[in-house]
């Protein structure tokens, strides 16, 4: 009986979990970061960056996304990537 309480319980926590929202797409803010991998010249410095986005008037959207890896070509040399793309 134990066991069958058990599942109940679990099946309306997962009922109750799974009941959907409403979707609203008005703005996002998303950080990430990373590792350069792939090569022998890469390092292992770790890369950062964030995309931001909005929806304008409900109609029109806009992003932008940042990136930014320091010592991207190894020890050796001073050298980074620095991206930055935006999109409407």
């Amino acid at each position: 009986m134990k066991h069958v309480r058990m599942h109940l319980v679990v099946a309306a926590v997962v009922a109750v979990l799974s009941v959907a929202s409403n979707a609203r797409a008005d703005g996002f803010f998303v950080p990430w970061i990373g590792v350069d991998t792939g090569g022998r010249t890469t390092s292992s410095a770790i890369d950062f960056g964030a995309n931001v986005g909005s929806t304008l008037a409900g109609v029109v959207g806009v992003d932008f996304d940042f990136g930014y890896s320091p010592d991207f070509f190894g020890s050796t040399l001073d050298s980074y990537v620095l991206t930055a793309m935006g999109n409407v």
